[in-house]
């Protein structure tokens, strides 16, 4: 049975190396991929996790992106474990951590614990890459991707039918962690990048010098950090990656680190905007706004326990209270506000949004207060959410006595509609 299991590995290597030599063959290895996922996942939905963990053992092979290789790899290894084979299971978290496996709390499963006792996994934890740094001086700023970009770009404009091929060799392929994490998260095809490129051609023509020399505000970030650890003494900090994205997220986080879509961060007065829907024209950033962006997604990476803990609550309470928290605590240290049009047009109008908001934010309606540019209601702006989980925080934070424990509670929440009804909020209402 063994010898049939190496041979059949063998042959799916040969296959993905012949497959990967033209793009008939890239798409023909992506169908092989989603039908051996597929058949995996059925395995493990049945429970028959020997099966699963050999299935996904196999689609390892195809994976082509550190980032992916490495979540593959943990979700065999979760499958041997559940299987109780700890030696294959080992086996894949080895292979996982030679691909920077970073979430050391996805060892927490409880399908681990019987593995928990060997020397082997004494020594897994501490071979773990260290990425993150107590020491705000000590962070960096990743910005190759934009310069791949740009590359990319210029060689794509020159050969307009090998678009999607150009910018998967010289752009993702060439990718940091930070650019693979930001793909999954965000873009989710390179077709669905080129085409946004494609109807977007004078916007991104009149932005490349704006994406460039970001770290220049190296200084401005590092100070938001120290401000940090001197609120929070738990704070980490991570790299700051940024990448070039297509137009529906400025920023987000990743086990990497904070991962900032610097197109999205570049309007000022020489950007060609005719292109743009009005979502996108709203949303935007100024590039002067680097600062207070990289100090919101900060307090998101702060936050990542806390949101995994409490990931079964679907409330729209939830969502405001997680993005209106870093939008506060954002300001508190980078001195900047996060959306200055949102409390403009809220003032006079707080008490019927608040009365709105009351009649969703425990209900699953996250969708039509934050992230709703093609979800707005009666002309309002889209990313309400955002300022009523802003009031709501910062209700709570004018309500302590101890405010450097105001920060710690945020960070850590275990129950929001507790939280919620600590802040006192309704009063001002």
């Amino acid at each position: 049975m063994l010898v049939e299991k190496r041979i059949l590995l063998f042959r799916n290597t040969i296959f993905l190396t012949i497959l990967a030599c033209s793009p008939m063959g890239l798409m023909q290895a992506q169908s092989h991929l989603d039908s051996l996922t597929s058949i995996a996942i059925r395995y493990y939905n049945d429970k028959d996790y020997q099966k699963a963990g050999e299935l996904l053992e196999q689609t390892t092979l195809f994976l082509e992106y550190e980032f992916d290789k490495r979540q593959r790899f943990y979700e065999t290894a979760l499958a041997f474990a559940k299987a109780k084979d700890s030696a294959r299971s080992f086996r894949a978290l080895d292979a996982a951590i030679e691909n920077r496996f970073l979430e050391i709390e996805l060892l927490d499963d409880q399908s681990f614990d019987f593995m928990k006792s060997s020397f082997r996994w004494k020594n897994l934890k501490s071979s773990m890459p260290k990425v993150f740094v107590g020491n705000p001086d000590k962070v960096e700023i990743i910005s190759k991707d934009v310069e791949n970009f740009w590359n990319a770009r210029k060689m794509a404009i020159k050969n307009p039918t090998r678009k999607n091929e150009i910018f998967k060799q010289y752009y993702f392929d060439k990718g940091s962690i930070g650019l693979q994490g930001y793909y999954r998260k965000k873009i989710g095809t390179i077709d669905a990048f080129t085409t946004k490129h494609e109807n977007r051609e004078r916007f991104y023509n009149s932005i490349e010098k704006n994406t460039k020399g970001f770290e220049t505000y190296l200084p401005q970030v590092k100070a938001s950090f120290k401000k940090l650890k001197a609120l929070y003494a738990n704070a980490v900090f991570p790299p700051i990656y940024l990448v070039i994205g297509h137009l529906n997220s400025a920023g987000t986080v990743s086990g990497d680190g904070l991962l900032l879509a610097m197109d999205q961060i570049s309007m000022s007065h020489v950007v060609d905007k005719s292109e743009l829907n009005g979502w996108e024209r709203n949303n935007i950033k100024p590039t002067e706004q680097f600062p207070f962006i990289v100090a919101h997604e900060l307090i998101h990476f702060q936050q990542a326990e806390s949101i995994r803990n409490t990931a079964k609550d679907t409330t729209l309470l939830r969502s405001a209270i997680i993005e209106g928290m870093a939008d506060f605590i954002g300001e508190k240290i980078s001195g900047q506000l996060g959306s200055q049009k949102l409390h403009e047009y809220a003032k006079g109008r707080e008490s019927e949004i608040w009365k709105d908001f009351q009649q969703d934010m425990f209900q699953n309606k996250s969708h039509e207060w934050i992230a709703n540019g093609l979800n707005v209601r009666n002309g309002r702006p889209s990313d309400l959410g955002y300022l009523v989980g802003y009031w709501i925080c910062k209700s709570y934070y004018e309500k302590s006595k101890d405010k450097l424990k105001a920060y710690h509670d945020m960070l850590n929440i275990k129950d929001f509609r507790k939280f919620y009804q600590d802040s006192g909020i309704e009063r001002q209402f």
